[in-house]
C-alpha cells in the first residue's frame, strides 16, 4: 500500500505534460510499477501471447518487434519485461511503456501499450497580433530553438509577454494550445496572441540638455507626449545618440533613459544627457610612429578613456620598446579634467638601448656550449630582451628533464654595463648558470590490481622501461594508455593511479600502476533509429560494435568513422543506455540522413598555351587561349536502402575551331581560324554498388561519351567499364578493371607522311582490355596536400583475344610525397614523379584501297601491313600545367616525338620529376616555385635520365571555397630548334584549379 501512495502522490504532483517532457520521471514510474508487477500470480507462467498496442492499433514494426525479450514459450520473467520497456524507452519514440499481463489457455498473454511522443513539429501564433510575425518567431527561436520542446509553453508564454511589454503593450492576453497528431506522431504548439493597445506616453522629460538643443533632441526622439510608447525603439535611439557623442570624441558620454508605467495606462520618460568632457589624447617623451600608436592605444577605435584601456595602453607601449631592446622603458600617463576638456597625456621614456655583448654557460657535462648557442633565440649583437632569456631557461631545463634529470635547475643573470658604441647604449652580459643534479632512471615497473590484462600485457602498452631516463610526462601518458586499454574492453569505471617511489640516492624511481578495474559493460541489444531510407542492415555491416561483446571506445569510434564514411547522413550519434543496476547496455545509433539527391553546377576559365595550326602552310604555333567551362551534376544514393549510388556528370567547353582541308590533315585558312564553336564535352555516367554480395569489395559501372581536344588531333570516345575496388588496410587500395572503348581521330594535325601508321590504319579503333592498379595514400587533404605519400601502379592490358582490335601493355608508375615545415606560417615542399612504359603487340593488317578491296602488289599478292605501336589516344603525352610546366599542352619531347611541322606525335615511354616549394603569403593567397624535368619517348627502351628536358618558374595560388586558383609562369631551362618556328618560346603561362600534383 505504502508503495500505492508514493505512486499516487507522484502523480498527483506532477501532471502527466511534465512527465512526457521528463525521461527521467517517466523511467521512475517504470521502476516504481516493475516492483508491482512482479508480484502478481503471473510470475514463472509459459508466455502464451505477446500484443504491442499503439493507440489502439497492434503494432508490427520490425524494430520494436526486435526489441521484445519475453519470448513465446519461455516462463515468464521480471527481468525479461524490464529489459524489454528499457530497451523501448532507449529508442526515445515513447513517453511510456504500459505493462499488462492476463491468464489465457496456455499461460500468459502480455501486452505492452506504448505511450508515443508527440514532439512540436509546427509553431503558430494566431490573434491580434500587433507585431510582426517574423520578430515574435525570432524571440522564440533565440530561446527555445525552431522547435521548442512540450513542457516549456509557460516559460515561451513569459518570454512573449515580456517582448510585448518591451514594446509598450502592457495588456497582452496570450494563451496556447497543444494539438496532436499522428501517423506520424507530432504536436502542433499554437500561442493565442491578443496585444491590446499600446500604454501612451503622459511626460517626456529631459535632463543635461538645454535651449536650441533640448528641442532639437526632443523632436528626433521616437516617444512623444500622447504617442503609443515603444521601450526598444527609445533604447535603440539613445544608444545611437551615445554612439555619436562618443565619435565626436566626448568619450565619457553617458546617455540614460528611465520609464515609469502610471496605473498600468500611461508611461512618464525621463531621458538623462550626461555628456561629459571632449577628449584629448597627447604624446610627450621619445616619439612613436602614428600607426604604432593607432594599434597600441585604441582610444579612438574604442571610444573610451577607461583607466583599465589607459593602463593597458601605457603597457603596450612600454612592452613595445622593451622587446626592442630598451628595458629601462617607462611609460607614464595622466588625465586632467580642464571642464570642457578631459586631457589624456602619455610620458614615454625608453631610456638606453641594451645590446648583448657576451653569453655564457657554465655547469654543464651533458650539454656543450654549441648545443646551448643552439637553443638560443638571440646572438651576441642583438637586441637585450629579457623576456628571451626565460624562453631559454625554460628550454635548457625542458632538455635536462627530457634525459632523465627531473632536478636539474637553469638559473640566468645579466648584468649590464656602459657601452663603446655610445652614451645612449649600454652591453650586457648574460651568464647561464645549470645545476644538472642526478640523472634518475627507472627502476622497477609494476602493476597492481590488473586481472583483465597480465603484466606483459600491459607492459607491451607502455613505454616507461626500466633503466630508461624516468620522464614524468611519459608516465602520465601510460597512464592513459592503460586506462584506454581498459575503455577499448568495455571497463567504462576503470581507473589507473600512478605512484612512483624515489630512492634514497635519488638515481632510480620505481613506478607502479594501481589499477582498479570495475565490471565490464557488455553490449545487449544495438538499436538503430532515425533511418528512414536506409536499411538496417546498411548500417549494421558499418558498425564494429557487437550485441554480446564489450562496449569498447576504439569500437565507438571506429564505427562513428564507418558510418560517416558512407555519406548517407548529416548527424549521427552512438549513446549508451544501462540496464538497471545490470553490467549490460544498450547502444543507440541515431542518424539523421542526408538528402538523396545532391545537384552541382558552376563554370569558370583556363587559360594555357595552345598549339594551333594557325602559321604559315598549318604549321604548328603557340597560342595563350581562354576557355570558357561549365558543368553540371546530379547524384542518387541510398539507394533501395542500401549505399547504392548512381551519378551523372557533364561538362561543356568552348574552344576555338580549326578549319581543314578536305583531307583532314591539315588547315588551310588560318584567317578563318579562331572562332568558338568547338564544344568539348564530357558525359559520364557512374553506378555504384559497394560491398557486393557481402564482401568487402566495391563495385562500380561507368559509361563515358567524350570529345576534346589534344594538340596534334581531336577525338571522340564512347567507353564503358566495370571496376572493383577493396581497401585492404585504411590506406592501401586494389582496383580491378574491365573496359571496351571506341576512339575516333579527327582534325589531326599531321601530314599524311608524318602520321603513325597505326593511326592511318585505324583512324577508329576499338580497344578492350584489363587493368589492375595499386594505391596508397596517406595525404592529409586530397585537394591541397601538407604531408602524407600517394603511390599509384597502373598496369593495362588490351589484347585481340578480349575483343580488341589492337594489343598493347602499359605500365604507369606515380609517387607524390609531402613535407611541411614546423614554421609558424604554412611552408610545404612537394616532390613528385612518374614513369610510364608502354609496348604494342605485332598485329598484320591488309591494305586496303578507298573502296575496301585490297591493295595488290608487284607479286600479285595482297599487301600486308604490320604494325606494333599503340593507337594515339593511349601514347603518352606531356607539357602543361600538371606536368611540365614549362612547356604548352602536349609540346614537352624532341626531334623524335615532335614532327617537322610542330605537333606531337606521343610515346611508348615518358619520365616527369617534379619538385615544389609551397607557402602562404596573406590571407587565403599563397606562392610557390618549382623546378619541373621530364621528356617523352619513341619507345619504352628508350627512357633515358640524361635526354630529361626541364623548366623552373613561380606561381600565385587563391585558396577558393573550391579549391586552389593557380597561376604558374615556366620557363625553360634548354630551348631547342623544333618545328618550323626554329627555336622555342621561352616562358608559357598556366592558369588552372588545383595543385599541379
Amino acid at each position: 500500500m505504502a508503495t500505492w501512495f508514493l505512486l499516487a502522490c507522484f502523480v498527483l504532483l506532477f501532471p502527466r505534460r511534465y512527465l512526457s517532457c521528463v525521461p527521467t520521471w517517466v523511467f521512475i514510474v517504470s521502476t516504481i510499477a516493475a516492483p508491482l508487477f512482479a508480484q502478481t500470480e503471473f510470475l514463472d507462467k509459459t508466455v502464451a501471447e505477446v500484443r504491442i498496442e499503439q493507440e489502439g492499433r497492434f503494432v508490427r514494426d520490425s524494430l520494436i518487434t526486435s526489441l521484445i525479450v519475453t519470448d513465446l514459450g519461455e516462463s515468464l520473467s521480471m527481468r525479461d519485461v524490464r529489459q524489454t520497456v528499457d530497451h523501448l524507452m532507449g529508442i526515445g519514440r515513447f513517453e511510456d511503456v504500459q505493462v499488462l499481463a492476463e491468464v489465457i489457455v496456455g499461460g500468459v498473454r502480455l501486452t505492452y501499450r506504448l505511450v508515443p511522443t508527440h514532439p512540436v513539429a509546427q509553431l503558430l501564433f494566431q490573434g491580434e497580433l500587433e507585431l510582426p510575425e517574423d520578430d515574435i518567431q525570432r524571440v522564440v527561436m533565440e530561446q527555445f530553438g525552431s522547435l521548442p520542446d512540450v513542457g516549456r509553453e509557460p516559460e515561451i508564454q513569459r518570454v512573449l509577454a515580456e517582448f510585448f511589454q518591451s514594446h509598450g503593450f502592457l495588456r497582452t492576453q496570450i494563451n496556447y494550445q497543444i494539438t496532436q497528431q499522428h501517423d506520424p506522431h507530432r504536436s502542433i504548439l499554437t500561442f493565442f496572441i491578443d496585444a491590446g493597445g499600446r500604454v501612451p506616453v503622459r511626460h517626456v522629460h529631459i535632463k543635461g540638455l538645454g535651449g536650441i538643443e533640448a528641442r532639437d533632441f526632443q523632436r528626433s526622439l521616437p516617444v512623444q507626449t500622447g504617442r503609443p510608447f515603444n521601450r526598444i525603439e527609445l533604447a535603440t535611439f539613445l544608444e545611437d545618440y551615445e554612439q555619436n557623442l562618443r565619435e565626436r570624441e566626448f568619450y565619457e558620454a553617458r546617455v540614460v533613459g528611465v520609464h515609469e508605467f502610471i496605473d498600468g495606462r500611461q508611461v512618464d520618460v525621463t531621458i538623462d544627457v550626461n555628456r561629459g568632457p571632449r577628449t584629448v589624447v597627447v604624446f610627450t617623451g621619445d616619439p612613436v610612429a602614428e600607426s604604432i600608436l593607432r594599434e597600441l592605444v585604441p582610444i579612438e577605435q574604442e571610444m573610451s578613456v577607461d583607466e583599465d584601456l589607459l593602463e593597458n595602453s601605457a603597457l603596450a607601449l612600454r612592452d613595445y620598446w622593451v622587446v626592442r631592446g630598451y628595458p629601462d622603458a617607462s611609460v607614464e600617463h595622466t588625465r586632467e579634467d580642464h571642464g570642457s576638456e578631459l586631457v589624456v597625456t602619455f610620458e614615454v621614456l625608453r631610456g638606453r638601448h641594451h645590446i648583448i655583448d657576451t653569453v655564457e654557460f657554465f655547469g654543464s657535462s651533458m650539454l656543450s656550449n654549441e648545443d646551448f648557442f643552439d637553443l638560443l633565440e638571440f646572438k651576441e649583437g642583438d637586441s637585450f630582451v629579457q623576456v628571451d632569456l626565460g624562453n631559454t631557461v625554460s628550454q635548457i631545463q625542458e632538455i635536462y628533464y627530457s634525459r632523465g634529470y627531473a632536478f636539474a635547475r637553469v638559473s640566468v643573470a645579466f648584468a649590464a654595463q656602459n657601452s663603446k658604441l655610445g652614451v645612449n647604449q649600454r652591453s650586457v652580459r648574460i651568464t647561464f648558470t645549470i645545476d644538472e643534479g642526478i640523472q634518475t632512471v627507472v627502476g622497477n615497473v609494476g602493476f597492481e590490481g590488473n586481472a583483465v590484462f597480465t603484466d606483459s600485457d600491459l607492459r607491451s602498452i607502455i613505454e616507461t622501461r626500466q633503466e630508461n631516463p624516468y620522464l614524468a610526462e611519459e608516465v602520465d601518458s601510460d597512464q592513459d594508455r592503460v586506462r584506454l586499454a581498459y575503455l577499448d574492453r568495455g571497463y567504462q569505471n576503470a581507473t589507473v593511479k600512478v605512484e612512483t617511489t624515489l630512492n634514497d640516492d635519488r638515481a632510480s624511481t620505481n613506478v607502479r600502476f594501481v589499477i582498479t578495474e570495475g565490471f565490464q559493460v557488455i553490449i545487449d541489444q544495438i538499436i538503430i533509429v532515425g533511418n528512414q531510407s536506409t536499411s538496417v542492415n546498411t548500417i549494421m555491416r558499418a558498425l564494429t560494435l557487437r550485441s554480446g561483446e564489450p562496449l569498447g571506445t576504439a569500437a565507438i569510434l571506429e564505427s562513428r568513422q564507418r558510418l560517416v564514411a558512407l555519406g548517407l547522413f548529416s548527424t549521427i550519434r552512438i549513446t549508451d543506455r544501462r540496464h538497471g543496476a545490470e553490467p549490460l547496455h544498450d547502444v543507440i545509433v541515431a542518424v539523421e540522413e542526408s538528402p538523396r539527391t545532391t545537384l552541382g553546377y558552376g563554370g569558370g576559365l583556363e587559360g594555357g598555351m595552345r598549339l594551333r595550326p594557325t602559321a604559315e602552310g598549318g604549321q604548328a604555333e603557340e597560342r595563350f587561349e581562354l576557355a570558357p567551362r561549365v558543368f553540371f551534376e546530379i547524384g542518387r544514393r541510398n539507394l533501395w536502402g542500401k549505399n547504392r549510388s548512381i551519378n551523372l556528370f557533364t561538362r561543356v567547353s568552348l574552344r576555338t575551331r580549326d578549319n581543314f582541308s578536305a583531307d583532314n590533315s591539315i588547315q588551310i585558312d588560318p584567317q578563318q581560324s579562331g572562332e568558338y564553336g568547338f564544344n568539348e564535352y564530357r558525359i559520364v555516367g557512374t553506378y555504384r554498388e559497394p560491398r557486393i554480395l557481402n564482401t568487402t569489395a566495391d563495385v562500380s559501372v561507368t559509361g563515358i561519351v567524350d570529345q576534346a581536344i589534344r594538340s596534334s588531333f581531336n577525338f571522340k570516345t564512347r567507353e564503358i567499364f566495370a571496376e572493383a575496388s577493396t581497401r585492404l588496410s585504411p590506406r592501401f587500395n586494389v582496383l580491378g578493371r574491365y573496359s571496351y572503348k571506341h576512339t575516333e581521330l579527327f582534325d589531326e594535325r599531321f601530314t599524311a607522311e608524318e602520321k603513325l601508321l597505326i593511326d592511318r590504319l585505324f583512324p577508329q579503333v576499338r580497344l578492350s582490355g584489363l587493368s589492375v592498379s595499386l594505391l596508397l595514400d596517406t595525404r592529409d587533404d586530397l585537394l591541397d596536400p601538407s604531408r602524407g605519400v600517394f603511390l599509384v601502379a597502373d598496369n593495362d592490358l588490351a589484347a585481340r583475344t578480349l575483343g580488341s582490335e589492337v594489343g598493347f601493355v602499359k605500365t604507369y608508375l606515380q609517387a607524390f610525397t609531402y613535407y611541411h615545415f614546423p614554421l609558424e606560417h604554412r611552408v610545404v615542399l612537394a616532390f613528385g614523379g612518374r614513369l610510364g612504359a608502354a609496348h604494342g603487340f605485332r598485329r598484320t593488317v591488309t591494305r586496303l584501297l578507298a573502296d575496301g578491296e585490297p591493295v595488290i602488289g608487284q607479286d600479285g599478292q595482297p599487301i600486308i601491313d604490320t604494325v606494333e605501336n599503340l593507337p594515339a589516344s593511349e601514347r603518352f603525352f606531356a607539357g602543361g600545367d600538371t606536368t611540365i610546366r614549362g612547356f604548352s599542352l602536349d609540346r614537352l619531347g624532341d626531334e623524335q616525338t615532335i614532327t617537322a611541322s610542330g605537333f606531337p606525335t606521343g610515346g611508348n615511354g615518358l619520365i616527369l620529376l617534379n619538385a615544389e616549394l609551397r607557402f602562404d603569403l596573406f590571407g587565403p593567397f599563397g606562392a610557390a616555385v618549382f623546378l619541373d624535368a621530364g621528356n617523352v619517348f619513341p619507345k619504352a627502351n628508350d627512357l633515358d635520365f640524361t635526354r630529361l628536358r626541364g623548366s623552373v618558374g613561380f606561381g600565385i595560388q587563391y585558396q577558393s571555397p573550391v579549391g586552389p586558383v593557380r597561376v604558374d609562369l615556366g620557363f625553360k631551362l634548354n630551348r631547342l630548334n623544333i618545328g618550323p618556328s626554329g627555336r622555342e618560346r621561352r616562358s608559357v603561362l598556366h592558369i588552372s584549379l588545383g595543385r599541379a600534383f
